[in-house]
């Protein structure tokens, strides 16, 4: 199986979640948490095993990104 991520370089974003998608378009396979400077103006190709250069970006759920993105409170940050 193969995907193709296209960017659109117009929208300048920071971060871009891909999802992959099984055979049948029901589940996802898995997750790619992609940074700014992974992105290219040419389309991103993925195969079932892309090797530690892309699959440094793989998760198999959300949960990191989620907890990423969580409120805390200062309190449990602030090193005073």
């Amino acid at each position: 199986m193969r995907w193709k991520i296209r960017f659109d370089a117009g929208l300048a974003p920071d971060i871009i979640i891909a999802i992959r998608m099984g055979r049948t378009n029901t589940d996802a396979l898995d997750y790619y948490l992609l940074p700014q400077f992974e992105m290219r103006s040419k389309p991103l190709g993925l195969a079932e095993e892309n090797g530690l250069m892309l699959d440094a970006f793989r998760f198999e759920t959300l949960d990191f990104f989620f907890d990423m993105a969580r409120r805390v409170p200062v309190s449990e940050v602030a090193p005073w």
